[in-house]
């Protein structure tokens, strides 16, 4: 009896601490939540196109001597592929919920793949495959991701990346500054995609500040350097977009309040831009010239005119999913003999839309985006959280930017992420079914 007590009691002591399959199960949920997390933010960074391609290539203002190994190139968005299909085949519903959110976004790709019948370029399909992928990437964000974890997620990638660009502009200025030029391109290809990639970190850090969290300190000191690196890259695009920001923002929390002073604002905003608007088109040499920029935009007034009528010769439909522009071949080799540049895109992004897509795809695009603009601003009327609004900003800077580069066409991290603010919901799938021990049920 002893003796069994005894037995008793060790066998009680071994069972308090041991694990029971109950809290094996939930380590193994913790530590597969952990790793996903790990692989979406890796995948954001190769996305996001900073590093690999500028060791590569090099500026993408220089001409190419060699061609870098496919597989060497090519290798991480195949796993990347492979990531997302995987997270789309375990979850398909939750993936369909967030694409019911905005059925535009998958009509876009619909057209693309179609667009491989009538295309002048066979690579149409591989290019409209890499949309889909890219597609699907957002689908799964939005599904999978709070705009308050995808936050985080970017706050990593894009505080790397304005780490890495000033190392490299400092310390390996070959490759971290521009060609002939003393701006700062970073750990990007191109001076104008550093513009871009800190005015996007420019708006996550100042959403990050604004949370009050325990990171608010290094999050302002990551506004700073965004902005910092926005100048020195000498974007003007990108400068103009941050200006508008900073007054649209006040004002549409203005107006979302409901005060009404802010229609005053409002007014007064809009008649200051109307009287820019007529000095700037009628003294444009003047006032172009005192921002340091040529007349022409640096060339693009004569390029969206032959642009224009190349979309005019084939109206309805288009050249096909990415075939004007191949290099070497097909309808842009006359266009840029006729202007005189080597130009890799129109630098306006609904332009590039409409050579490849036609009308047709512009229109679809334009609704997607619409609706998608429409649905953030909702969202944030009724929650008026830091984390409500920045889908609504990205998206209005995304419009904007395209006015003169081409970020929404060239994809990119641009487009899943404009997928994500367009298809995501107030509650993900996975948030909704949260156990009462704090975890993720997939």
């Amino acid at each position: 009896m002893v003796t069994d007590s005894g037995s008793g009691q060790g066998w009680s002591s071994h069972s308090d601490t041991a694990p029971t399959p109950m809290a094996r199960h939930l380590l193994i949920r913790k530590m597969l939540r952990a790793g996903e997390v790990c692989a979406t933010v890796v995948a954001l960074f190769v996305i996001s196109r900073a590093v690999l391609p500028l060791l590569l290539w090099g500026s993408a203002e220089l001409a190419r001597d060699t061609e870098p190994p496919v597989l060497i190139e090519r290798l991480p968005y195949w796993l990347i592929y492979a990531f997302t299909t995987l997270q789309c085949v375990l979850r398909p519903r939750q993936l369909l919920r967030a694409l019911a959110e905005n059925p535009f976004v998958a009509a876009v790709v619909a057209i693309a793949l179609l667009s491989t019948s009538w295309s002048v370029d066979p690579g149409t399909l591989r290019r409209a495959f890499q949309l889909g992928m890219s597609t699907l990437f957002g689908l799964y964000l939005a599904s999978r991701y709070r705009s308050r974890e995808l936050l985080r997620q970017l706050a990593i990638v894009l505080g790397v990346s304005a780490v890495l660009s000033v190392l490299f502009s400092l310390m390996l200025p070959e490759y971290g500054l521009a060609p002939n030029e003393v701006a700062w391109q970073g750990v990007f290809t191109h001076k104008n995609t550093l513009g871009q990639a800190m005015l996007l970190a420019t708006i996550v850090f100042t959403v990050a500040a604004e949370r009050g969290n325990g990171f608010r300190f290094l999050a302002w000191v990551g506004t700073a350097l965004a902005i910092a690196l926005i100048v020195l890259s000498r974007s003007m695009t990108a400068v103009l977009v941050l200006g508008a920001l900073a007054v649209a923002t006040p004002l549409a929390r203005l107006l979302r309040q409901g005060r009404a002073k802010s229609f005053v604002l409002l007014l007064a905003v809009c008649c200051a831009l109307s009287v820019a608007l007529l000095v700037v088109v009628r003294d444009r040499q003047l006032v172009l010239s005192a921002l340091g920029r040529d007349v022409t935009l640096t060339g693009r007034t004569a390029l969206w005119g032959e642009v224009i009528q190349r979309i005019a010769d084939r109206p309805l439909l288009g050249y096909g999913y990415g075939a004007f522009w191949v290099n070497g071949a097909g309808p842009a080799e006359a266009l840029r003999a006729a202007i005189g540049w080597d130009t890799p895109h129109s630098h306006n992004g609904f332009l590039d839309f409409s050579l490849d897509l036609g009308l047709l795809g512009l229109s679809v695009l334009a609704t997607g985006l619409a609706l998608a603009v429409r649905r953030a601003w909702k969202r944030w009327s009724r929650d008026p959280s830091a984390e409500a609004l920045w889908p609504l900003v990205f998206l209005v800077t995304t419009i904007l930017i395209d006015l003169t580069e081409s970020p929404l066409y060239q994809g990119g991290l641009v487009w899943p992420l404009f997928v994500f603010a367009a298809t995501v919901r107030a509650k993900p799938a996975f948030v909704g079914a949260i156990s009462s021990t704090g975890l993720i049920d997939s």
